[in-house]
């Protein structure tokens, strides 16, 4: 492990693993952030609930468990503060208990006296609390791996499987089992509630991962960590290394459809004279020497046209294999080789044959049929193994390749850097596959760099759709709060007052001080007894209490005019007429009311047909965002499973108007929302989109999801595809 600073060590527990002081802060801090945004995404991730709940009771129609929905709709919304300040305590606790290698105690031994029938609702509650894990697993395993490595960092371990993970999905769901306990939530409940939340977790929960993952790199913990450039297999997951793998079953079974179902001997002895080259001629009839065959490679190899690093290559693409095959040292060649040939030449059929890619890209990589049929002889392997060298060079070329389109910039940086790659393997590859390592390793520096430039401009950007989403928030908030209000008949003035200024008000409020605050219950509570002093007062006690208030409710009106600085004008208007409004209160004549503005609103969003998405601009005189959201909040439009399958590092093709398409990558998932954020390096624009937005787009053909296969993978698929089906 690299030197750090976190060197003093200290322990949370006596006998517990040794974490330095700084470290102990920095985790610390983790739990403290990670326990307050569950707090806050609790509201919404309830709310939510809450409606999803009341959505099936509806199509229950009364039948089956329509009381049930019902009865926890309303448990939620009674019991909704409780649960979620014992979600946010119940998940520190589990932190800490993490974090400490506190473990469950093992099951014990039981007798036949022990053995008792198994509570089946026990049962599904654990299947239900796993499949919510495996969920928030599947769909946030970039975050999760990323805060494993970063805790193991912080806590010295070796290895990601030696170290607890306070952070990992089953901390929460334990969490969340405690706290609907506590809260007293029977089990039947908690098991409707569990699938109710799978389907709105990870939307709500995994920004709390990006949170905590963002608030270690501001500690410089693991700052150029990568799990690939774009979406890439764990390391450690699928035994890439595993024997069957490194026997090649997938060269085996290619083996046996190239041949007609017939394997040929498959036979790995060392040719005499080239070391390293395995025997190509046992039991195929090796009719031309090993040496001759590799000496040719090598003349094929150098006799490609060589090009300047910088300069546009040609991009006929030309599959050279078919030649060397034809050839008579091809048609000189042992079965095995020759089938091996006849494989990767029809990889390389695919490649070219592959409209996802540039055709500058696939000029590039043509250049390697020598090279890649060398290292597929050298080592069968190469066929099954992802972490193989060769592979994983060429998946870090797919990967970079999703940035272009159709045009590439022969003069783009990192075009130039695949450029000098493919020169590099072209001038020193013969048959040492360190070189393919040596040049990946090189490649990701290279990418972790060029996009350590982008940062600054990423983290401005990522602020002001920050800054735009707590706008939203606040809007939607104020929103909720005002419309039981607005939909009670009153008279004009107050309608517009309430529309208008304490609309403002409440807004400037929830972003400067929150829902919780003094200042925000002070001023809906202000509002309501507004709407109430202009009922007409008929009984003496009320008229004296109303004369009493007046005072007060002028005095905290006034305040929030000052607040907002509403002119003069405006603010005698408003006041003037509503001394003529209480007048009559007080003299118990009925006010004429104005139309309730919450059925104003249904009426026109009920106009609306077909959701909109409309563009804002946001910038900060460095960076502009062009901010795309729904033209208004429909609660019938979800995000398409597509959308919420999108990680930080995919691309999407935006097609424009004019019909021209422009790739953009996700760079960032803002915390609360979950807006993206798309960045493109030839732009000086970024894009931020809300799921709504992008499942509408999606759905009419404006956005395209970009596969991020890699090429060779897309490629060997397809080769199986149709061997298969000949």
């Amino acid at each position: 492990m690299a030197t750090t600073a976190y060197g003093n060590v200290i322990n949370l527990q006596p006998g517990g693993p040794g974490v330095a002081a700084t470290s102990n802060r920095i985790l610390m801090g983790c739990r403290d952030l990670a326990s307050r945004r569950l707090r806050e995404v609790s509201r919404t991730m309830l709310e939510q609930a809450i409606e999803a709940l009341h959505k099936r009771a509806d199509a229950l129609n009364g039948k089956g468990n329509f009381r049930l929905m019902l009865d926890l709709a309303n448990a939620l919304r009674e019991k909704g503060s409780r649960l979620e300040a014992q979600l946010s305590a119940h998940w520190a606790q589990e932190f800490d208990g993490a974090l400490k290698g506190v473990e469950e105690p093992a099951p014990k031994k039981l007798s036949l006296d022990d053995l008792q029938i198994v509570d089946v609702g026990e049962m599904d509650e654990e299947l239900a609390l796993k499949s919510l894990a495996r969920r928030l697993e599947d769909k946030c395993a970039d975050e999760l791996y990323a805060l494993g490595r970063r805790i193991n960092f912080l806590i010295d371990h070796d290895s990601p499987a030696d170290a607890p993970n306070p952070l990992s999905p089953d901390v929460f769901t334990r969490s969340l089992l405690g706290a609907l306990r506590d809260v007293e939530f029977e089990i039947q409940s908690r098991i409707e509630l569990y699938r109710c939340l799978e389907g709105l977790v990870v939307a709500q929960v995994g920004p709390v991962f990006h949170a905590i993952n963002a608030q270690l790199l501001k500690h410089d913990i693991l700052p150029n960590l990568k799990r690939g450039y774009g979406r890439s297999p764990s390391q450690n997951s699928s035994k890439e290394t595993s024997k069957e793998e490194a026997s090649g079953d997938i060269f085996n079974m290619l083996q046996r459809l190239v041949s007609g179902g017939v394997a040929a001997p498959s036979g790995a002895a060392a040719l005499p004279g080239v070391p390293g080259i395995p025997g190509a001629g046992v039991g195929g009839g090796q009719s031309v020497p090993v040496a001759q065959v590799w000496a040719s490679l090598e003349a094929m190899q150098h006799a490609v046209q060589n090009f300047a690093v910088g300069q546009p290559v040609a991009t006929e693409n030309t599959n050279v294999l078919h030649n060397f095959r034809a050839s008579e040292v091809g048609q000189g060649l042992g079965q095995l080789d020759a089938i091996t040939v006849d494989i990767v030449a029809m990889l390389f059929d695919m490649i070219f044959d592959d409209r996802e890619i540039a055709d500058p890209i696939k000029a590039l990589v043509g250049k390697l049929q020598i090279p890649i049929l060398k290292v597929a002889m050298l080592d069968r392997a190469f066929f099954s193994s992802k972490a193989h060298p060769t592979r994983r060079l060429l998946d870090l070329i797919s990967r970079t390749a999703l940035r272009w389109g159709k045009d590439v910039g022969h003069d783009d940086p990192i075009y130039l850097k695949i450029a000098e790659i493919v020169d590099q393997i072209h001038g020193n590859f013969q048959q040492d596959t360190d070189l393919f390592t040596k040049l990946s390793d090189d490649f990701e520096q290279f990418l972790a760099e060029y996009e350590a430039t982008t940062a600054g401009d990423l983290s401005r950007a990522a602020s002001l759709v920050a800054q735009r989403e707590r706008e939203e928030l606040a809007g939607l908030a104020v929103e909720r709060e005002l419309r039981p209000l607005l939909s009670m008949p009153q008279p004009g003035v107050v309608a517009a007052l309430l529309e208008r200024e304490w609309r403002l008000l409440l807004k400037q409020i929830y972003l400067a001080e929150g829902l919780d605050s003094e200042a925000w219950q002070g001023a809906m509570e202000t509002a309501a007894a507004l709407v109430d002093s202009t009922r007409a007062k008929r009984d003496p006690q009320e008229r004296q209490a109303l004369a009493c208030q007046l005072p007060v409710l002028l005095k905290q009106l006034i305040a929030g005019f000052d607040r907002i600085k509403t002119d003069g004008e405006r603010r005698h208007r408003v006041l003037d007429e509503l001394f003529s409004v209480h007048a009559k209160a007080l003299r118990g004549t009925e006010m004429s009311a104005a139309e309730p503005v919450a059925e104003m609103l249904e009426e026109q969003e009920a106009v609306v047909a077909e959701p909109e998405v409309t563009t804002q601009v946001l910038g900060d005189g460095e960076v502009t965002v062009e901010s795309l959201t729904l033209s208004q909040e429909l609660p019938d439009v979800e995000a398409a499973q597509e959308v919420e399958d999108l990680q930080r590092g995919d691309w999407v093709e935006f097609i424009q108007p004019d019909g021209e398409a422009i790739r953009y990558r996700l760079s960032w998932v803002s915390p609360q929302r979950g807006i993206f954020l798309f960045t493109n390096p030839h732009s000086p624009q970024a894009l931020a989109v809300s799921p709504e937005a992008m499942s509408v787009q999606l759905q009419r053909g404006e956005v395209r999801i970009l596969s991020t296969e890699p090429i060779f993978d897309r490629a060997l698929a397809r080769t199986i595809e149709v061997l298969q089906a000949a």
